[in-house]
């Protein structure tokens, strides 16, 4: 098997997971729909948590509790993942808008990885920065243009570094332990810290908007993104590195507009993706198989 694999299954879950999530925001309309977001996204952490028990109970890893997966748990999953679904918000609830806006990550993940995990480079994956760089580019040309929301863009800002920053502690945190227990370590520490906010909030949000119907699109991503594609990630971190990681990974926002985009044409809705957008989806995905190609 590839050693590039974990990273390519781990992007194509997130990119089927962002229509998903699309049409989860639909279903929340409103003035009052920041409460049920977190409240989503608290229910998709406790779900992701539920998948990943029995296989951490088959694996019988090590369970070692460090301070590098408590916090990269706090950044990654409610601190970016919220981000991430607020600044799918503000772009008219287009969450593979921001998914790619969010693929600065990748730069930053490998400045880190070479700074902080001292982590070798060649000149391909140098050659592969520079693409992801130039698609990071053609979006801030678009908000130059103005066919991007500045608060999206804010967020997505936030999105990327909290998830940089929670990648770096989780590849430092893993150590001996296997990755699948280590994502489901860092998911409970993420729950047991932000229940203090959460709770509270489902208390004062009144019971009927509270539903199945409503959030089942947040259960759907939290068993297929934070149970299934973080550990795919964070395994393929353990194997090939962070850095080799982050640049194969970039291409699943390039592959998440193409999911969105096939299933409005197939509903009939408008597709509309601003012509910024497609350049940058285009680099991000030339990179991604250029690392993959020449590198691993």
């Amino acid at each position: 098997m590839p050693d590039y694999f974990f990273a390519f299954m781990s992007a194509i879950l997130w990119a089927a997971s962002a229509p998903i999530i699309n049409h989860g925001l639909k279903k929340i309309e409103g003035d009052n729909s920041v409460p049920l977001i977190l409240i989503g996204l608290f229910i998709a952490m406790i779900i992701g948590a539920m998948v990943l028990t029995p296989f951490v109970c088959y694996l019988d890893s090590p369970i070692e509790v460090n301070p590098y997966l408590i916090i990269s748990g706090i950044l990654t999953f409610p601190l970016a993942t919220g981000a991430y679904y607020l600044s799918s918000r503000s772009f008219s609830k287009r969450a593979e808008f921001t998914s790619l806006f969010s693929k600065i990550k990748p730069l930053i993940s490998f400045t880190l990885a070479i700074l902080i995990l001292k982590e070798d480079i060649n000149q391909y994956s140098v050659y592969s920065a520079i693409l992801v760089a130039l698609g990071i580019t053609a979006l801030f040309i678009g908000i130059k243009l103005g066919e991007l929301s500045p608060t999206g863009v804010i967020l997505g800002i936030l999105t990327a570094l909290a998830w940089s920053a929670g990648e770096v502690l989780m590849a430092q945190g893993i150590n001996d332990i296997h990755p699948m227990t280590a994502t489901w370590i860092a998911l409970l520490s993420a729950i047991t810290i932000s229940s203090i906010v959460i709770i509270p909030t489902i208390y004062k949000t009144p019971k009927h908007r509270i539903n199945v119907k409503t959030l089942w699109p947040f259960i759907a991503h939290g068993g297929i993104s934070f149970g299934a594609a973080y550990s795919l990630f964070f395994y393929s971190v353990d194997l090939i590195g962070l850095g080799h990681t982050v640049l194969i990974n970039a291409f699943w926002p390039a592959l998440a507009i193409f999911f969105t985009s096939l299933l409005r044409f197939n509903k009939g809705e408008a597709v509309n993706i601003p012509s910024t957008l497609l350049v940058s989806a285009f680099f991000l995905l030339v990179g991604s198989l250029f690392h993959a190609i020449f590198i691993l």
